[in-house]
């Protein structure tokens, strides 16, 4: 796939920029927060700064980090797995999650939507790791390092921080008071879990909070993630299904019964591939399980026909089944799998986010899911079969169920890696070549994106000031420019008035040579038009100070409204 996907991983336009153009910016003098809007804690901009300031200034520098990262993730997530699938299951749950995950085409983790996200995730698997080492040694080595990893995780985005702290609190709670194993002392154990943690976190934090106020943390750049604009609720109540409740509720309703219907299927065909080979089966069990079969398919076209945004994944019901799985595991107390309720646990708290609506693809889905994609090779694997034994008392019937199972996800993972191959091959054809890295864009962006580039490198020098709205950095950094706005995404109300005042100001006291207006409407954020929906103002003052040189992208002048079916730029010239 790394062959295949070859650099194909950037949406170009789309967040990237900020994500490749920000650490320059630090280079460059900048202020995070003060001088560059930035939501999360600042771990991952210096870091990917460190790359740039050793290896160079390059697209390349933060990809090669991204494959790096992504072989660590992927090793760190086998080990996790070998604590409940032996050698051959687990391998089979990592490539599902190499094809689902890190080479996902709309979401990949080799140049992320956030690298932010990806180093998070990458310290919060770690994290728990060692708390399953914890729960296997009672080492208070290992929760301590938990703490720490938690920790850093948390300077790196912070509901990974988050997830990783509860489930270390979850852990020492079922260690001590679930399982009332001989472990070391409830009150020692959260010292070593906790203060790694607050150790790391407080300090930064606090130094923040000293050096830029608790006005420019906390109201503007939301580092704790509160006062959010009411757009940023927007976007983010159409991912989480809040904007949608009862309909969010019928596709989690719906996944769940998706996974009832595969397991099912899988036991009804076990157990007549057992009866076929001559082994008494009760007709009454195989009568229970057609009705479940059809009860369930039954149940999946209703809510299929009430709801428009399920495409029919089983991962919808992720957090009914971990649910299920935790609670059945916390009822058998002494007996149940140590190893099974921390990574669910684990895997529930991290979907908490998008809880109602867990995502099969886009680009937060790869973040979430490796855990879960652990749990589900392992229910089908593990769980099912054990469950049809227990009901046939036919060890037949069980080794057919693996096998089912077994060919079935080999069979997706197959056709997941041949789609995601063509998608990459023709989604991303063109070829773009630019001063710092090359890769290939989509068809229907790639001629635009390379000619706004090549206009740049002929038009101006690397001393001029180059802003790109609402989306683009990409473009001032592939082409060695400078974009001087605090703010790189102009998502709708991500800046007040005060914010879009000195935006324009920086037009002429920079000054600002050329402002690029990118066709990337911003309906997923409540408004759609740049200078016409949001920022007006801004917008006025480019139409005033600014003349219209150039369009690119294969549309008339005049059809180049933002919203407009066919990729533009417009160059405007001070």
């Amino acid at each position: 796939m790394l062959v295949i996907s070859w650099r194909r991983w950037m949406s170009p336009i789309v967040d990237s920029g900020r994500e490749i153009d920000l650490p320059v910016r630090l280079l460059q003098g900048d202020a995070l927060y003060r001088d560059v809007f930035y939501m999360y804690p600042p771990l991952s901009p210096y870091f990917n700064s460190l790359l740039y300031s050793v290896f160079g200034v390059r697209l390349e520098v933060l990809q090669a980090s991204g494959i790096i990262i992504s072989i660590v993730i992927a090793v760190i997530c086998y080990r996790i797995a070998r604590r409940l699938l032996n050698a051959g299951n687990a391998s089979i749950a990592i490539i599902a999650i190499i094809a689902w995950c890190i080479f996902k085409p709309s979401g990949n983790l080799i140049s992320p939507y956030s690298y932010s996200a990806l180093h998070g995730m990458l310290f919060a698997l770690c994290a728990l790791l060692f708390l399953l080492r914890f729960s296997e040694t009672s080492s208070i080595k290992q929760l301590w390092l938990a703490g720490g990893l938690a920790g850093i995780a948390a300077l790196s985005k912070q509901e990974f921080g988050l997830a990783a702290l509860l489930t270390g609190l979850g852990t020492v709670g079922w260690l001590t008071i679930g399982e009332k194993r001989n472990a070391p002392s409830l009150v020692k154990q959260l010292i070593a879990l906790l203060s790694p943690f607050f150790a790391i976190t407080i300090p930064v934090f606090a130094l923040l909070l000293y050096r830029y106020g608790w006005h420019l943390m906390v109201w503007d750049c939301h580092i704790f993630l509160t006062h959010l604009p009411q757009s940023l609720v927007f976007y983010n109540s159409q991912r989480t299904g809040l904007n949608r409740p009862l309909a969010s509720i019928l596709e989690l309703i719906g996944g769940g019964v998706v996974c009832v219907a595969i397991g099912a299927a899988i036991a009804l065909y076990s157990i007549i591939m057992a009866r076929i080979k001559g082994h008494a089966v009760s007709a009454s069990l195989m009568r229970k399980l057609a009705f479940f079969c059809a009860a369930a398919g039954l149940v999946i076209i209703v809510i299929l026909a009430i709801t428009s945004a399920w495409d029919g994944s089983p991962l919808r019901g992720l957090p009914l089944l971990l649910a299920v799985i935790i609670v059945n595991q916390i009822r058998k107390r002494r007996a149940a799998q140590t190893s099974l309720v921390i990574i669910g646990l684990y895997s529930l708290i991290i979907l908490g986010r998008v809880v109602l609506r867990v995502p099969s693809g886009g680009a937060f889905g790869s973040f979430f899911l490796p855990t879960s994609l652990i749990i589900l090779t392992y229910a089908l694997l593990e769980l099912l079969p054990a469950a049809i034994l227990r009901w046939s008392s036919l060890p037949q019937a069980r080794f057919y169920a693996v096998q089912t199972a077994r060919v079935l996800v080999v069979t997706l993972l197959i056709v997941a890696g041949v789609v995601f191959s063509v998608r990459y091959r023709r989604g991303f054809s063109y070829f773009v070549s630019a001063q710092r890295g090359n890769l290939y864009a989509p068809a229907s962006v790639g001629p635009a994106y390379q000619e706004t580039i090549n206009y740049l490198n002929t038009n101006s020098s690397p001393a001029d000031k180059v802003a790109v709205l609402p989306e683009g950095s990409d473009i001032a950094f592939l082409s060695a420019r400078r974009n001087p706005l605090r703010h790189q995404n102009l998502h709708p109300l991500m800046m007040n008035d005060e914010g879009e005042a000195r935006a324009i100001g920086q037009l002429s006291a920079e000054p600002i040579r050329f402002v690029i207006i990118t066709n990337r409407p911003m309906r997923e954020f409540g408004a759609e038009a740049f200078g016409r929906d949001y920022y007006q103002s801004f917008g006025q003052a480019i139409e005033r100070d600014y003349r219209l040189v150039r369009v690119f992208g294969n549309i008339s002048e005049d059809e180049a409204v933002i919203g407009a079916r066919r990729f533009f730029t417009k160059i405007y010239e001070r």
